[in-house]
Formats: C-alpha cells, structure tokens, sequence
C-alpha cells in the first residue's frame, strides 16, 4: 500500500507542478455561492443563470413569516432574519433553505481510488490487501419555487466496483425530498430521505468527498435540500463490517407566529435502519417536539423544548422511552454566522423483556452547531451528545459524536477540502449489550479526509482525495474479523462534471 500511496502522491504533485499559475482574483470578489462549491460540487455561474441552492432572494410576492425580511436591491444579501425553530427538524446552517428561480442540476462524477481495507477486517484474518476500484457516482437535483412554496429534490447514486475481487463490488443511492409551504403567519416543512449504503455512513470510504454523500454538508456549510437535524435522524457512527444498510427517515414540522417575534413550534420524525448483515440488530424509533422561540434581538434567540422519543429493536428485548426538556440559545447572521446550543436535562425509561416494571435513568442530551462563512469559503464544528439506537451492534447506545469541516478557495481555480469526524459509542445500559458482542465495550471511531480540486473549464473539475479511518473496540464488532481495531486509508484521483443548471 505504501508505494500506491507514494506513487498516487506523486502524481498529485506533478499535476499541481504542471498547473498554469493561479490568476488573482478580480477585485478580491468571488462570485455568490461559492462557499457551497467545494461541498456540493456545482460550478458558479454568471449572472442571467438561476442562482445556487443557497440563494436568499425569494421571488416576487413570497412573504416570509413575521420576523423575516424579503431581500431587495436597498438590501444587501444577508440581512434576512433567521426564524427556523433552534430544535426543529431543520439543520441550522449558514444559509437559509433554497429559494430563487426553479432550475434543474445533474451531475456525473468518476474516479479511481485504491481502498486499503476493501472488507473491513485485520490483514491478520485473511483481508485481501490494497484493492484498486472505480466510483461512478452520478446526482440530480430539482428545486422548484412557487408562489407560498419552495420543493427540493435531490438523488445520488453510483457504485463502488473493486478490480481484483468484483464480489466486494456494490452501489448505493440517497433520495431526499423537501417541501416548505409559507403563510402569513405559519411555516408547514415536510421532509424525506431514504438511503442505501454499503457501510457506516460516517466517512463513507471517501466517496463524500468525490461531489455526493458529503456529510460536511451537515455541519453549517452548502445548499440544495433542506437538511434535516441529525439529532432526530437514525445514525450509524461506527464501522460494522461491508454489508447493506438500508435507512429511512420521514419528518413533518408545524411552526405558528403568535407574534413576529414569538413561535410556537410542534415536530413529528419516524426513522428506522435496517441490517442485511447477520448479526446486527435492526431498529425504530419516532420523535415528538413541542418548542417555543423567543427572538430578543434581529440576530439572537432562545428556546424551550420538550422531546418525546421511543427505540424499538427487531426481535430486540430493549425499548426506550426518552423524555428530553433543552434550553436553546441561537446567534444568527444570514449567509456569514450561526451559532446555536440545545441541551438540557434527560429521562430515560427502559423496559426489558421478561422483566416486570421498568427501570428509569436521568442524564443529558445536547448539540451545539458553529459555523462561519466568507466569500473564499467557511468551517463549521458540530458536537452531540444523545441515546441512539446503537448502530446495530447495543440496544440502545449512549453516544458523543464530533465533527469539523472546513472549505477554502485557494486561489481561482484550486480549492480544498478538509474533515474530521470522532465518534464514542458505549452500551447505554448491561441490558443493550446481545450475547454476539459480549466485551465490546466503548467504541471510538474517527477519520478524517483532504480533498483538493482543480477547475478545468466551465463544467469539469479535477479532483483528489484521501482518507484515513481507524476504529477500536473492546472486542471485534466486524463479522469474520478477529481484530479490534480498523484501519483504512483511501486514495483516489478523478474528475467531476457540473453542467450549468437548466432554468425552468
């Protein structure tokens, strides 16, 4: 592995060497939208194009809710008020959701990687070594605006095909749907996504960072569809071996303005993730929300909510019931700042089977999101503390999950990438641990990536990638390993093609 390694390096270096030298920029300006640009991989257009994802200007007539502002020319991009409710379905990003003109956005991406660790278990049990494959990965995206409403639509897919060993070969998609209706004084958000994947979707071996799965999308920086809140979605923040995930989460969200400065916020999630692979348990679990938001200042808030949450395992001999009350602060400028903190004291009940009565336990849940925006790019951090299903392996986990991006235009046509993510899982209670993963005690996961790229014209893009993932456990939680601890690096060069979204 250490001379692909070497030899991939030097390519990259060669290229780099070989690259015309960078022009400066115009006036120091950098077109709109492009702190989106390393994570979604579009291409920013000139102007008499339909804007980004993360556009702010609504078209004429569309009133915001009391406490917005609908941008005009007298206004700078920028100025519109935050009012997404600080623990709602909605991620609390940098830039509000989509608005603009309806337009369409495909992409096709493809590049040749070489994975360290292709099975996921120890060279000591049999791994097959460095395998070279290929990743196809193709994306469409729809938004279309009307009157009172805005509708995303967003589908990515492609496939991991290993050269040497074609049986580890897989594909997988995402389907993600949004829908926002805006009245005078009330919002009603509804969204769905669905998910097919070969391994964790923590990372994911690299392809998020080849234009699609990019989980820094998450942490404060990017566009397109509406990005729901990690804390109610079903999680799988470890490594558990190559084998089929299938995830659905569904959410519906009511949020009424008593005055233009107060709401009243009522939520509602389903999620379940499901284990082709033996030996992981299958799960379930729904949210119920009911929040206030205060706005105090055009840029501050506070909030109160209260969460009512239940787990349930297939064939599983645990069930949860969580009852969470958090306090929340928001600190919010449009399009450069957000900051926002939601934690508070938590009650969980558990009832096991066989056993009469339940069992009760008092703790904490929380999550705290910064991010941070300029024109030549951004970084966001992202921390949460919560009980979780536990990723197939406990019944129900108590989990610490940390995770940092940062995007940068390094000059005109380079820029890069960087992620990192820890995650801590441990069993919430003795009664979460099955009788296959006795020993495994908490498990620490992290992994981080670098993703440089390169314009070539108008709609292609150059780019390479590196990963490193490693994970440890008190005892093996990958099928046919012996091994507790992982490791994986993952290297591959490629290139991108973003056509100019197609007005409607």
């Amino acid at each position: 592995m250490r001379g692909a390694v070497k030899t991939t390096l030097a390519v990259m270096l060669l290229i780099w060497m070989m690259a015309p030298a960078a022009r400066a920029q115009d006036n120091g300006q950098q077109p709109e939208g492009n702190a989106q640009q390393a994570q979604t991989g579009t291409q920013t257009q000139p102007s008499g194009t339909p804007p980004p994802s993360g556009s702010q200007a609504p078209p004429p007539g569309l009133q915001g809710p009391p406490g917005t502002q609908t941008e005009t020319e007298s206004e700078p991009a920028g100025t519109a008020t935050d009012t997404r409710p600080l623990a709602g379905a909605e991620a609390i990003t940098t830039t509000l959701p989509s608005a603009g003109r309806s337009y369409l956005t495909p992409s096709f991406s493809i590049w040749q990687g070489v994975d360290t660790n292709p099975r996921l278990i120890s060279g000591q049990s049999g791994a097959t070594g460095a395998t070279a494959a290929a990743i196809p990965v193709g994306t469409l995206g729809l938004h279309v605006m009307g009157r009172h409403n805005s509708f995303d639509l967003g589908f990515s897919g492609g496939g991991v095909l290993y050269e040497s060993d074609w049986s580890n070969s897989a594909a997988f998609d995402q389907l993600e749907i949004s829908d926002m209706y805006t009245a005078r004084r009330w919002k009603l958000f509804f969204s769905d996504r669905a998910s097919y994947l070969p391994e964790a979707a923590l990372g994911f071996g690299g392809i998020g960072f080849a234009g699609v799965f990019n989980n820094s999308q998450s942490l404060g920086i990017g566009g397109g569809v509406t990005q729901m809140n990690s804390f109610y979605t079903p999680e799988q923040s470890f490594l558990t071996g190559y084998a089929g995930t299938t995830s659905n989460v569904g959410m519906a969200q009511f949020q009424y303005f008593a005055t233009p400065r107060t709401s009243v916020t009522a939520m509602g999630a389903f999620g379940y993730m499901h284990y082709s692979q033996s030996g992981l348990t299958s799960s379930n679990d729904r949210f119920g929300t009911l929040s206030i938001d205060h706005e105090f200042t055009p840029t501050q808030s506070l909030s109160f909510s209260y969460t009512v949450s239940q787990i349930h395992f297939n064939g599983g001999t645990v069930a949860f019931s969580d009852n969470m009350w958090r306090l929340g602060y928001g600190y919010r400028i449009t399009n450069h700042f957000s900051l926002t903190l939601v934690a508070g004291p938590e009650l969980t009940y558990s009832a096991i089977a066989g056993v009469t009565g339940e069992s009760k336990r008092l703790g904490w849940a929380g999550q705290g999101r910064l991010g941070y925006r300029r024109e030549r790019g951004g970084a966001s951090i992202s921390y949460m503390h919560y009980l979780t299903p536990g990723s197939g392996v406990f019944q129900g986990a108590e989990t610490s999950l940390l995770s940092v991006a940062v995007n940068h235009e390094l000059s005109r046509r380079w820029s890069g990438d960087v992620t990192a993510a820890w995650s801590r899982n441990g069993a919430f209670g003795s009664y979460s641990v099955s009788s296959a993963n006795r020993g495994v005690g908490q498990i620490n996961y992290e992994y981080g990536s670098v993703r440089l790229s390169r314009t070539l014209g108008h709609t292609t893009r150059f780019f390479a990638v590196y990963e490193l993932q490693h994970q440890a456990a008190g005892a093996p939680v990958v099928a046919g390993s012996n091994s507790r601890v992982l490791n994986v690096q993952i290297v591959g060069l490629g290139f991108e093609w973003h056509p100019r979204p197609l007005g409607l």
